[in-house]
Order: C-alpha cells, then sequence, then structure tokens
C-alpha cells in the first residue's frame, strides 16, 4: 500500500467539496419543506465533508489504498452519482440519507476502513439508484 500523492489528495479533497456543495443546493432547493432539525443535520453533513477536504489539504491524514487510483475512481464515480441523484430528488428521506451516506464514505475513506467504504458505497449506488 502506498499513501496518496499531492494530485490524488487535491481530487479526493474536490470530491467531498463538491459534495457539501451538492448538499447546499439541495437544502436550498428544498429549504421549505425541511424541518428545522434536517436543516441542522444537513449543515453538519456539509461541515463534515469540508472538514474532511480540509484535512486532506493540510495533510493531517494520510490515506492509502492497495489501488489509490482504482479507489479515488470508485469514490468519485459513486458521489457524482449521488451528486446527481440531490439535484433531482424531491424526497427528504433520500436526500437526508446521501448526505449521511457521503459522510460516513468520506469518514471510513480518512480511516481506510475498506469494508465501511464499501458498504457506504453500495449504499449511496442504491440510494442513487432510487431518486424519485
Amino acid at each position: 500500500m502506498t499513501y496518496l500523492n499531492a494530485e490524488q489528495l487535491n481530487a479526493l479533497a474536490r470530491t467531498w467539496k463538491v459534495a457539501a456543495f451538492s448538499l447546499n443546493q439541495y437544502q436550498a432547493r428544498c429549504w421549505d419543506t425541511l424541518t428545522i432539525e434536517q436543516h441542522l443535520d444537513i449543515n453538519a453533513y456539509q461541515n463534515s465533508l469540508l472538514n474532511r477536504a480540509h484535512d486532506l489539504e493540510t495533510g493531517i491524514v494520510k490515506i492509502g489504498f492497495d489501488d489509490n487510483a482504482q479507489a479515488i475512481q470508485t469514490i468519485s464515480v459513486v458521489t457524482i452519482e449521488a451528486q446527481k441523484s440531490l439535484q433531482t430528488t424531491s424526497t427528504i428521506p433520500i436526500g437526508m440519507n446521501i448526505g449521511a451516506i457521503l459522510v460516513a464514505l468520506a469518514a471510513a475513506t480518512a480511516r481506510r476502513n475498506a469494508k465501511a467504504m464499501q458498504h457506504a458505497l453500495r449504499e449511496l449506488d442504491d440510494l442513487a439508484g432510487f431518486t424519485l
């Protein structure tokens, strides 16, 4: 296993930043239908993703996989699909779950917990295909 290089770390950080921005857009679009608690949850999801991005950019965490390029590609593809779902869903539980699972994926990635990453990737893939 080798650690991600600077370019790979920046790519992963951008992934988390774009995911946070997608959650922000989702929140703005669904503003009137979200409860106060849901607003707070989405804000927490955004902050968590931005904190993970910051950790990568500042080198606070070191991440490595058996195949770094493949891991980043897989994370990127699934999060792009999740972001597309956030743009089109009007179903609040789906949007909230996507946000929570994006945070879980970012945390599992930071911990290099392959089993948790696989679980989060599967969950996001399932939710992204379930957009109403």
